[in-house]
């Protein structure tokens, strides 16, 4: 464990991410007085927000612009939120004290991607957040602040991840103050291979359902493929009948006092199909 301190508080920072996570931080980084040089995304809801306050908008689809530009500035932090690019040097060694990254897992423990969605199909009763030190090796810097989150039966990716950005957000004003005022804590990680969780993973199947699976862990596979609105690059729950393909829109499981086969069709007509499961 490595307490920091003596050291000058953060006035200024370049910000890289989207959502709404990367908007509530920025604006509690304004109204603790600090300087915002620049902020890169693709959000038109941030680049509304950006001109509004006078601060600079990079496309994040001008890589080159916006790298330019941050590695022509003087500022304290880079801080990456909810953003989907690795960062490189010497992006990663330009702010004067550090790069901060936030992801949406108790590090070390599913690192990588759609974290989230491994969590819910591996059964997990808890999950959580972390604010790291960014290196050229994704997820492996020193822990700054952690949080867990509790994973409710019938969370699914899309919900689990709004907990993960408030609880982040919450978590993200202790260490900000711990920033300002030198306080804050470094913990070295050992990061763990065995739950690092690479862009193209898909779980078993990619997504198609085998009935003679319990229905729990159809289930779950379906609750971790549900991502709402964002693109969808891990999985997509769907089977087959009668020689077609068909995409699952809505699932739920019930029980049944008969014994049937896995893959029986128990019902089938204009509002719903019903299969038995192991």
């Amino acid at each position: 464990m490595i307490v920091e301190g003596n050291k000058n508080s953060i006035r200024s920072c370049f910000i890289i991410g989207e959502g709404s996570l990367t908007l509530n931080c920025a604006e509690w980084i304004l109204l603790q007085g600090c300087q915002i040089h620049g902020i890169v995304s693709s959000s038109k809801t941030i680049k509304k927000w950006a001109n509004e306050n006078d601060i600079p908008y990079f496309d994040s689809k001008n890589k080159q612009l916006y790298e330019t530009a941050i590695l022509n500035d003087n500022f304290d932090y880079l801080f990456s939120i909810v953003n989907p690019a690795i960062l490189k040097e010497p992006l990663l060694s330009k702010p004067h004290i550090f790069s901060i990254n936030f992801h949406d897992s108790f590090l070390p423990r599913y690192a990588g991607m759609h974290s989230t969605s491994w969590a819910i199909i591996n059964g997990e009763q808890e999950h959580g957040i972390t604010w790291h030190i960014m290196l050229e090796k994704v997820h492996a810097g020193d822990i700054l602040k952690q949080a867990k989150v509790t994973l409710e039966p019938d969370d699914t990716a899309i919900s689990l991840n709004q907990k993960c950005y408030e609880t982040a957000f919450s978590t993200f004003k202790e260490l900000l103050s711990e920033l300002l005022t030198d306080t804050y804590i470094r913990q070295p990680q050992q990061v763990d291979p065995n739950t690092y969780c690479g862009l193209y993973s898909k779980p078993r199947g990619n997504g198609w359902i085998r009935w003679d699976q319990t229905a729990e862990k159809i289930e779950a596979l379906y609750r971790a493929a549900q991502l709402g609105k964002h693109n969808n690059f891990f999985s997509t729950c769907k089977f087959v009948y009668k020689g077609a393909a068909y995409i699952v829109e809505e699932l739920t499981s019930i029980s049944c006092n008969e014994i049937n086969s896995p893959g029986t069709v128990v019902l089938c007509d204009k509002k719903e199909l019903q299969v038995a499961t192991k």
